[in-house]
């Protein structure tokens, strides 16, 4: 698929479960209505994460408040988005993971696999504003094809746009294929459980469509 296919695949596959919330592509939410459907937010189990509400109020065009003082990078990066912050002194240098390898080796693989997808989906956001970014955000996706497996760590689809941007710059077809294929294994993950994306993969496939629309074709 090209960039535009994709955009049209992971916002349809979306469509469902945000159907008649504040995200359905007919609805036009007050303030107060958008504010409510953030405070209120969890997914189909439940869960509320760290970074919910700088997500949602992206999304949705409105002011999360400050990070917390003790937020991760992924939480620190989603509400740098809505500071105008500059984030290049927060990641660690390539190459490899934004988070840097060492907190792969000391910490449990499924939440720092977590936060690490959650701040490359992130950085992509500050990327598209500062292209010096570019090359550090394609560089920890190309880690994350090489070294882990899609399904590691998550069963959320985050950060699919980066890796369908990493597949189009990819100039070995071996290594284009790899980066496509794990684009596609994160958002297969996503609907393997309920058949669709649960309420909170619908909100990350609705921002990565969004993320390919606004890049030049």
């Amino acid at each position: 698929m090209n960039t535009p296919q994709w955009s049209d695949h992971l916002r349809a596959l979306a469509a469902s479960a945000l159907a008649g919330t504040p995200l359905d592509p007919s609805a036009d939410p007050t303030p107060d209505e958008a504010d409510a459907f953030i405070a209120t937010f969890r997914d189909e189990l439940g869960h509320r994460r760290a970074v919910d509400r700088p997500i949602l109020a992206h999304l949705l065009g409105t002011d999360p408040g400050p990070a917390p003082a003790n937020a991760t990078l992924d939480a620190r990066l989603w509400h740098a988005i809505h500071a105008h912050e500059p984030v290049a002194g927060l990641l660690a240098p390539a190459p490899g993971p934004l988070l840097g390898e060492p907190a792969f080796a000391a910490g449990a693989i499924e939440t720092t696999t977590e936060t690490e997808l959650a701040a490359l989906h992130a950085l992509a956001h500050h990327a598209g504003r500062d292209p010096s970014l570019t090359d550090r955000m394609l560089d920890a996706a190309r880690w994350h094809v090489q070294t882990l497996q899609p399904d590691n760590g998550t069963n959320h689809p985050w950060a699919v746009h980066v890796f369908i941007m990493l597949a189009e710059q990819e100039t070995d077809a071996n290594s284009a294929h790899e980066a496509t294929l794990h684009a596609e294994t994160l958002v297969h993950n996503s609907i393997v459980n309920l058949g669709r994306p649960d309420r909170f993969s619908a909100c990350l496939l609705l921002d990565a469509a969004r993320v390919l629309d606004e890049r030049p074709h």
